[in-house]
């Protein structure tokens, strides 16, 4: 299984830096006489979160893609899917590009999926979409 290149890398920048800002707030909650226990375990949350992101994103498994996200796996195959686009997930107001996008894909039949975890920068997400329909022997969108 591969995975593609920069697929998950927003996601674990966004959970590292969870884990980063809830140490930071969790220590200075015990310094001022907060349950260690409660502190323990939220911080166990955080990095239950931070490890599970190293494993989400999108993956090339045979003539197969694999899209992981934090509860679940999407497998779709050869002939299963119409189209694998961008749609913009957060951008600057009054600018045209998208600052992040995130893979809609749309399948023969079902509903169209767009993923948080496959969240990835402008021309990233549209180099991931482009690889993915080659895999898939999608035509170009």
């Amino acid at each position: 299984m591969t995975r593609l290149p920069g697929s998950g890398g927003a996601i674990r920048i966004l959970a590292l830096a969870m884990l980063a800002v809830a140490t930071g707030f969790l220590g200075a909650w015990l310094a001022l006489g907060g349950p260690l226990v409660a502190v323990l375990v939220i911080e166990a949350l955080a990095l239950v979160v931070v490890v599970r992101s190293f494993f989400t994103g999108v993956f090339l498994d045979g003539p197969d893609v694999v899209v992981r996200g934090w509860a679940r796996s999407l497998r779709y195959a050869p002939g299963e899917l119409r189209a694998v686009t961008t749609v913009p997930y957060w951008r600057f107001l009054g600018t045209e590009n998208p600052l992040l996008v995130v893979l809609r894909f749309t399948p023969e039949s079902g509903w169209v999926r767009e993923i948080g975890t496959t969240v990835a920068a402008g021309e990233r997400g549209a180099t991931q979409a482009a690889a993915i329909r080659r895999h898939l022997g999608l035509s170009p969108s």
